[in-house]
């Protein structure tokens, strides 16, 4: 058994794990292997929109700010695909999605440690053994420790769900779907960036189809995502430290407070979709305009022979109102479910919410503390680790954490300093100094104030 004890087993294969098999291949001695159920590498391929780019920079790759000259950089993809001064040419804003999962497919096919079409079943922990026995394709694998990565799944409204009518789906279905030519009425639900390129997409298919889109979101208005260059910090390293410190409380407010700053629309594509509006509105004559509610849910809706009957209600004034629909489209977003195959663990881990909390180094919290061998979570922290966990811009960092805490020591350098932030008070011991000045000081200084600021 032990020549077929791998060190690590990766259970799904997206940008997370891959980052981590990238980072793990050349590390000495170090057996991995990862497993998931598609038949080759996927990532996002319901949403392969043409014109849709993602919202960060490609430098936040699957190994650049950890690892800068490993061969699985996108810089590197380029530079073989003999693109890169094309590229720098280009001056492109941000990287279309299309040729992200481009440079993804890349590396997964360069990787021998990754294994497609094996459907994980079961996940079993030994004790006598110290081990992982994970169950696939009918074989048994073991590892000291595991990595699960098989991302979030799609949210569902309440008032949908069980829902099996062909006329409502999830965005990450979009590609997948054929809109019969029947349909004019097209609902999208959600405000973030898949709503946003699915309406412009819509529209722009809409004179040859004759479509009427309708865009119905909670939100006040269609928000900009903040990525100004403070803000941005909440997505380096040292921020998800700090973050991890804070309590419960205080890391639900602030999650709610910063939910902008990755769940927002690009500016050029609001940009965009204006100007297509304004054009609509100028050209189009008496055709109905493409319909935009804001502070607005959807709150019902039930299936009829001309369609769908749908029942939305203004968040502001609780007015309700009905209108006909021949499909709706949910661009609402993703969550953490805990994977089926974990049902045999789940006793022994702290969970809240049905989600596991985790500890820094992002393995999962066992009740048994003094157990060696650990489970990690990716895309599963965002209530302890902050508003980047689900986002590309920490993957790399946060695969260089786990590799440093499954090795055991730093091979990866993961300290971070380049934060312009100070999250924290300084040094400790001048802190302390101060605050021993102004206690010894009985008089307040001249010109100012006695004032308490306790």
């Amino acid at each position: 058994m032990q020549n077929s004890l791998y060190d690590l087993i990766g259970i799904g294969i997206g940008p997370s794990n891959l980052s981590l098999a990238a980072l793990s291949h050349n590390i000495p001695d170090f057996r991995s292997l990862f497993l998931d159920s598609k038949p080759h590498f996927q990532w996002h391929q319901g949403l392969s929109l043409p014109g849709a780019r993602i919202q960060v920079s490609p430098l936040k790759d699957l190994v650049s700010l950890v690892d800068p000259t490993n061969p699985y950089s996108f810089v590197n993809y380029l530079s073989k695909q003999r693109r890169l001064y094309s590229y720098i040419t280009a001056n492109l804003a941000s990287v279309s999605r299309q040729e992200f999962e481009n440079y993804y497919q890349w590396v997964a096919r360069a990787l021998a440690s990754l294994q497609f079409n094996a459907q994980v079943d079961q996940v079993d922990y030994d004790e006598a053994a110290e081990c992982f026995h994970v169950q696939a394709r009918g074989r048994q694998q073991s590892a000291r420790h595991l990595v699960v990565g098989t991302g979030q799944s799609p949210r569902i409204p309440p008032c949908c769900e069980g829902n099996t009518s062909p006329r409502v789906f999830h965005a990450s279905e979009f590609a997948y779907r054929t809109l019969d030519p029947s349909w004019r009425n097209i609902v999208l639900v959600g405000g973030g960036q898949t709503a946003a390129e699915l309406f412009l997409h819509l529209m722009n298919e809409s004179p040859a189809k004759q479509l009427n889109v309708s865009w119905v979101t909670r939100r006040r208005n269609l928000l900009p995502m903040d990525d100004s260059a403070f803000v941005n910090e909440y997505f380096y390293p040292q921020y998800s430290e700090y973050f991890f410190g804070l309590n419960a409380d205080l890391k639900s407010e602030l999650l709610d407070d910063q939910r902008l700053t990755s769940d927002g629309i690009s500016a050029d594509l609001l940009q965009s979709i204006y100007q297509r509006l304004y054009e609509h509105k100028a050209m189009a004559g008496d055709v109905a305009q493409p319909l935009i509610l804001p502070s607005t849910e959807l709150s019902g809706i039930v299936a009829c022979t001309q369609g769908l009957t749908i029942e939305l209600c203004h968040g502001y004034t609780n007015q309700t109102h009905v209108m006909q629909a021949d499909a709706v489209i949910l661009c609402t977003g993703y969550e953490y479910r805990m994977p089926r195959f974990l049902d045999s663990l789940v006793e022994q881990m702290e969970v809240q919410d049905n989600v596991p909390l985790v500890n820094r180094d992002y393995s999962v919290r066992w009740k048994d503390p003094r157990r060696a061998q650990k489970l990690y979570l990716q895309n599963a922290a965002r209530r302890c680790r902050g508003v980047a966990d689900p986002n590309l811009s920490l993957a790399a960092w946060r695969s260089a954490v786990i590799l440093n805490a499954v090795l055991g020591r730093e091979a990866f350098q993961v300290e971070d300093r380049s934060t312009m932030v100070s999250w924290r008070y300084p040094d400790q011991g001048v802190a302390a100094s101060a605050t021993a000045l102004f206690a010894a000081s009985n008089q307040p200084m001249e010109g100012f104030a006695n004032v308490n600021v306790a």
